[in-house]
């Protein structure tokens, strides 16, 4: 059984915010682990290749998401490159 994670409104609008300027790409897996009284929630996200390689981009995506944080939830994280199926491999 797992606990449903309910993300804060900043966290949810800077999710908003990242995939309407396209940094990221498609909603984010959410986890979460109960680590005393804070719940550590790991957000993996994926982002476009052209701003993947780019440490402004994938520093602004960090700091956005992870200055959502609050006492009781602290926001992780986890980048990786979006890579769109190739439809003649399909």
């Amino acid at each position: 059984m797992t606990d449903k994670m309910v993300l804060s409104a900043a966290t949810l609008q800077a999710i908003l915010d990242l995939q309407e300027r396209l940094f990221i790409v498609g909603d984010p897996e959410v986890e979460v682990e109960q680590e005393e009284e804070v719940s550590k929630v790991t957000l993996y996200v994926q982002m476009p290749e052209r701003w993947f390689h780019s440490n402004k981009h994938l520093d602004l995506v960090y700091r956005t998401l992870e200055d959502t944080s609050t006492k009781t939830s602290l926001i992780v994280v986890e980048i990786s490159c979006y890579e769109p199926l190739d439809w003649d491999e399909a």
